[in-house]
């Protein structure tokens, strides 16, 4: 898969705006996420590191969205801020749901590419606005990072057969 960030190695990842490419360490931390769907039953082993890769991306995404909204909220200029806190949370919420729903097994595939869809738009509206407002606060320029990786890891998955 073309842009695809591969958990046993360090590609680096397309980036577009001001993002320059570095070098991308794994999501997977210490490996709970892979331990878990490995443990389910009914958990496919085709492309679980694809799946993988995105609930941590998500996770990520989530969290750096949500603390990146708390810091524009104290920033003087908060009123010029309004739509990029709105974007934040929306792509915090959507994405912390759309790791969830990944990590179910039985979950219907029209509502799992439903979520992704969503997840995929609301990552790319939120890193779209960090970008708008980039030269302001390097928070921003971090979570626009966490944003780029979730909406990598949700087209992947939809682009999957």
């Amino acid at each position: 898969m073309a842009g695809w960030i591969k958990s046993e190695s360090r590609e680096k990842i397309p980036m577009d705006g001001y993002i320059d490419e570095r070098e991308v360490m794994p999501a997977q931390r210490d490996g709970v996420v892979e331990r878990m769907l490995s443990a389910l039953p009914s958990a496919p082993a085709d492309g679980r590191d694809v799946v993988t890769e995105a609930i941590v991306s998500c996770q990520d995404c989530a969290q750096a969205a949500t603390a990146c909204a708390d810091a524009c909220l104290g920033e003087e200029m908060v009123e010029e801020l309004s739509g990029c806190v709105r974007a934040l949370l929306d792509a915090a919420d959507i994405a912390a749901v759309t790791a969830r729903v990944l990590s179910r097994t039985a979950t219907d595939p029209a509502v799992v590419r439903a979520q992704l869809t969503a997840c995929w738009t609301a990552s790319r509206h939120a890193r779209e606005q960090c970008q708008e407002h980039r030269s302001i606060q390097h928070h921003r320029e971090s979570c626009a990072r966490a944003c780029r990786h979730a909406e990598l890891a949700c087209r992947a998955l939809l682009d999957r057969p």
